[in-house]
């Protein structure tokens, strides 16, 4: 992905690559608001509980969410399954320095019971980006590969409107596959 955006430079090694027009073309015209699902984005309130957003990420086969903070009209970031994790482990390693047992479930409760606003992007991998529902495919892939995130907020002067995800891009490259010449070979 990385030859495709901009010049013929790749980001990471600066190896030069040879791609095709048409697919760089394609991809500098392509809005990110043609390849996403646009519609109701599910979100997390800051005060829902973390076993609430495993429930609702579970229900809804979704692997994050973002935090919407209603009253402010302001977004806080994304939970993710990795933040979920991540706070599942450190809560396991904090109870093994208190105690040489496992959980009582007395003792889980309360940590279940946190708000997500504090576990927000705790595993470091996926902040909050938003992008501009006209910007180009090139525009996001870039954004996504300059940050290693998995996920962009895709938004309009009235808010999140879709999440693009890597899923979705690869899903266009791949129905595009034929314009993108020497660089698939």
């Amino acid at each position: 992905l990385r030859s495709l955006v901009g010049s013929e430079m790749c980001i990471r090694d600066r190896r030069r690559v040879r791609g095709s027009q048409e697919g760089k073309e394609l991809l500098r015209k392509t809005r990110v608001d043609s390849i996403i699902k646009v519609g109701s984005v599910i979100t997390l309130k800051p005060t829902t509980s973390v076993l609430d957003a495993l429930e609702v990420l579970a229900a809804n086969k979704i692997s994050s969410a973002p935090v919407y903070n209603e009253e402010r009209y302001r977004y806080y970031g994304f939970v993710d399954t990795l933040d979920l994790a991540t706070y599942i482990v450190h809560l396991f390693r904090k109870n093994r320095q208190v105690h040489s047992h496992l959980f009582d479930p007395k003792e889980l409760r309360p940590a279940f019971d946190m708000p997500v606003e504090h576990i927000i992007n705790m595993s470091g991998r996926d902040a909050f980006i938003p992008l501009s529902n006209d910007k180009s495919v090139d525009i996001a892939i870039e954004t996504a590969l300059k940050y290693g995130y998995h996920r962009l907020a895709i938004h309009d002067s009235k808010g999140v409107i879709g999440i693009l995800s890597q899923s979705d891009i690869l899903t266009f490259l791949n129905a595009h596959i034929n314009l993108f010449g020497d660089f698939v070979r």
